[in-house]
Order: structure tokens, then C-alpha cells, then sequence
């Protein structure tokens, strides 16, 4: 099984809403906890998760309760800046695994911009190497 970064090299996780520190705890069914923004999906919300270190970044799963996630993108922080690993629309899926072109990334980054409930909410986030 591959590394999961997220799991085992994060440093901080912060972001809009509330329980952003449970989205790299292990926890894919959000029993202990989950990332949770209220929004009127006028104004799109996000949490980050930051590592002590770059890795090679081309793998991302998001676990997402009821498929609370309905319009979202994932970025990665490169040396260059932000850049878009993956757009996802009308999501109907409780968990999203999107493969890309590995790269160097510092932080991963989840935008909502439409939830598909009343509220976005992530359980678990896994970042890995291609």
C-alpha cells in the first residue's frame, strides 16, 4: 500500500468551517470527526492541509458523508503557486479518488463551490504518490 502523506506527514490542516484537524486522522467514515462548512454555496469554502515537507503528489481521495460535496476542486502548492489537480461536478459519490500527473506539492487544498446537502463536509482526506 502506498504512503499516505496526508496521514503520516501533516502538519497542519486549517480552513473555513469547523474540524478541518480531522480530515488526516485515519478516520474514513467521519466517526471521529469531520470537516463541516455551512454556506449558502454563493461563496465557496475550503480547508488545507499542510506538510513539513514537498512531496511528489499524484494521487488524491476525498471521503465525503452522504456526498455532501457537490461542485469541489483539489489543489496542490507548488513552487510555482497554486495549481488544480482535479475538478469534480455533480458529485454524487461518498468517496472520490482522482488520479493526475505527480507533482511536487507542499500543501493540498479542497474548494467547494457547491455542497450537495446542508452543509460540505469532508471525513478523510489521502494524498499519495502516483
Amino acid at each position: 500500500m502506498s504512503h499516505n502523506f496526508c496521514l503520516n506527514d501533516l502538519t497542519t490542516s486549517t480552513g473555513d468551517g469547523s474540524g478541518a484537524e480531522h480530515v488526516c486522522n485515519g478516520d474514513r467514515a467521519g466517526t471521529l470527526g469531520a470537516w463541516e462548512a455551512e454556506s449558502t454555496n454563493s461563496q465557496p469554502v475550503s480547508f488545507t492541509v499542510s506538510f513539513h515537507r514537498s512531496f511528489a503528489v499524484g494521487r488524491v481521495v476525498v471521503h465525503t458523508p452522504g456526498a455532501s460535496l457537490g461542485d469541489f476542486n483539489a489543489e496542490a502548492l507548488t513552487p510555482s503557486g497554486w495549481v488544480t489537480l482535479f475538478g469534480v461536478f455533480d458529485n454524487e459519490d461518498e468517496t472520490v479518488e482522482r488520479t493526475f500527473e505527480a507533482r511536487l506539492a507542499s500543501a493540498v487544498r479542497v474548494n467547494v463551490t457547491r455542497h450537495g446537502g446542508d452543509k460540505a463536509e469532508v471525513a478523510e482526506l489521502e494524498v499519495y504518490p502516483r
